[in-house]
């Protein structure tokens, strides 16, 4: 009767041993975020640690972050700031991390790589300065076969003609500026002179992609002084008529879009809207090759 009684109670006893295994003390983690260029720390910078149920931290003067009561395992840690990207120019790249029980893991060093600006202005023939003239960064993206020319900032001038295109990761880099006239003129407006416009041009000043100067930015660097000097042209309107429900005889309200495809990229160099009849006429149209597109 006694071991009959005790066999149940020796049943339970791995379980009860089980659970009052002391669970694994936990560990911390620390380390520095830094300009890969110039080695400094960074200040402000936002570390994020962990993944399901991640902690973030912001780092001080010194640029060193620290994280408290981690419990034992395998995590991931990324560092972010404004200006800045990892240095394997991937935003949503991380560091693997092993704690285990009671390690302090120290000296985790995540750098981040400074980004570049390109800064210039866009005058007019008498250096006047352009006021919201729109100015693109553009870089060659290579695909199967081919390659083409993709906007990595789009900026517009401020009241000095000033623009700035920030947070550019290194790289080579052609500017494209565009001016486009004001578009609420009243109906039947009689110019006083011949109606001018300002074609599109690539920096410096050129009109074709194949003689626009390439524009090397480097990690961190600030390159100035990309000026663009806008010459007016005779500009012409480019009249027609959109047929069916698309024209507007339905009620439906649209616009026609000019643009050009130069080294195959799409510039929109002037717009109107569709009129009730299905009519459209764009105007401020310097010589050149587009088209036309309803949206």
């Amino acid at each position: 009767m006694k071991l009959a009684a005790i066999l149940p109670f020796l049943a339970l006893l791995p379980g009860t041993l089980r659970a009052q295994t002391p669970a694994a003390k936990p560990g911390s983690v620390e380390g520095v975020v830094i300009n890969s260029v110039t080695g400094e720390p960074l200040k402000k910078a936002v570390v994020t640690f962990g993944e399901n149920n991640p902690t973030t931290a912001i780092t001080g003067a010194d640029g060193h972050f620290h994280f408290d009561s981690v419990t034992p395992g395998v995590y991931w840690i990324m560092g972010e700031r404004e200006g800045f990207q990892p240095t394997a120019a991937v935003r949503q790249i991380r560091l693997s991390i092993t704690v285990a029980p009671e390690q302090h893991v120290q000296d985790v060093a995540i750098k981040l790589m400074p980004l570049g600006i390109i800064t210039g202005h866009v005058l007019d023939e008498d250096g006047d300065p352009i006021v919201r003239a729109h100015v693109a960064v553009l870089r060659y993206f290579y695909g199967p076969g081919s390659k083409r020319l993709n906007q990595s900032a789009f900026v517009e001038a401020n009241d000095l003609g000033e623009f700035e295109a920030l947070d550019l990761p290194p790289g080579r880099y052609y500017c494209h500026a565009v001016v486009w006239l004001p578009r609420n003129i009243p109906p039947r407006t009689r110019w006083g002179h011949p109606e001018e416009a300002y074609p599109s041009i690539f920096y410096p000043n050129v009109r074709d992609v194949g003689q626009a100067t390439a524009i090397d930015v480097a990690p961190g660097t600030h390159v100035s002084n990309i000026n663009f000097r806008m010459r007016k042209m005779p500009a012409y309107h480019i009249r027609g008529t959109v047929p069916g429900e698309a024209g507007g005889q339905s009620g439906t309200v649209g616009q026609v879009s000019v643009g050009t495809t130069e080294s195959n990229l799409e510039t929109n160099v002037s717009q109107a809207n569709l009129k009730p009849d299905g009519s459209f006429a764009v105007r401020g149209v310097v010589n050149g090759s587009y088209q036309l597109s309803l949206f």
